[in-house]
């Protein structure tokens, strides 16, 4: 796992003909290749009952000061915000729902299409390859996460996608991911399906195959349903989002959620990430282009703040 603290808060709404940079037109080529937009999975529940009144009360902390577009997919609204800012919001969101995220991988790395994590409560759950042995699925303390993350080069932002749940689907759901962990730990072969990197593909079709993406929306995956039953409430207030392995290409699906909230970029250095997005140099280069964001434009001023 690329260790990982940055975000951005989205919601929607932007002009489709924008021009795409030419990195992230490579991009996207590639993501194609590997992963054609034919071989997304639709996870979830038709019926979705998020609340009212806490979804209110959500709004009012996750500001939107930004809007971007997400390569040809469609735009977002966004906030960004530094390490200590994100982690105060965390603790303000922490029993309102949870966190999708997306760190970038390091700018060396030949196929650079992002690694995906759900950030639950107080840890993070992580999952690798098996090659790695007791590192392939994690569950990582918010603190260290946040530690790692400020003492890494690779890593010079990060996107949070927060969804709301209530209370009680979330404990299901924290519960769901602390025992994922575990079992795997402990050996059970139920418990513990096959990491294969291309899991959607048509070479690669087990059901039991999984990676970074899958592995963090497997909550509304039917096969895990059944074996947890109580995930259908969870499923009920989440909605259907369409899933990909590509962690990159879940930014814009994972708003089509009925539990979709925002998504927040968060920086070590906001004001300098904020400034790239401006001038257009966020896209073209090959960490930032990972999100296919371009077309920056704020429609809020940002408040001071760390």
């Amino acid at each position: 796992m690329r260790p990982m603290m940055l975000l951005v808060a989205l919601l929607t709404s932007m002009p489709a003909a924008a021009a795409v940079s030419d990195c992230a037109r490579r991009l996207m080529r590639v993501m194609e290749r590997i992963s054609p937009s034919k071989e997304a999975r639709l996870f979830g529940d038709l019926v979705a009952v998020p609340t009212a009144p806490a979804r209110l009360e959500v709004s009012t902390l996750l500001k939107s000061e930004a809007e971007v577009q997400v390569a040809e997919q469609g735009p977002l609204k966004l906030s960004i915000k530094g390490a200590v800012a994100f982690v105060t919001l965390h603790h303000q969101l922490r029993r309102k729902g949870f966190w999708m995220i997306m760190n970038p991988n390091p700018a060396s790395q030949s196929l650079t299409t992002g690694h995906a994590s759900i950030l639950i409560g107080d840890h993070l759950f992580n999952r690798l390859h098996d090659d790695l042995g007791p590192e392939a699925m994690r569950s990582v303390p918010v603190q260290d996460v946040a530690a790692l993350f400020l003492n890494s080069a690779d890593t010079p932002y990060l996107v949070a996608q927060f969804y709301e749940v209530s209370e009680s689907s979330l404990a299901t759901l924290e519960k769901f991911y602390h025992d994922r962990v575990w079992f795997y730990h402990q050996g059970r072969a139920a418990w513990r399906p096959r990491y294969e990197r291309l899991p959607l593909s048509p070479e690669k079709r087990d059901t039991d195959c999984e990676n970074c993406s899958l592995f963090s929306w497997s909550f509304l995956d039917p096969k895990w349903s059944a074996r947890v039953p109580e995930l259908g409430d969870v499923q009920a207030e989440v909605g259907q989002v369409l899933v990909d392995q590509i962690p990159i290409k879940q930014l814009y699906n994972n708003t089509q959620s009925a539990a979709y909230r925002a998504t927040v970029l968060i920086s070590k250095e906001p004001e300098t990430l904020r400034t790239s997005l401006r001038d257009g140099s966020f896209s073209e280069d090959p960490v930032g282009a990972q999100t296919l964001f371009h077309e920056f434009k704020e429609i809020l001023k940002p408040a001071p703040g760390p």
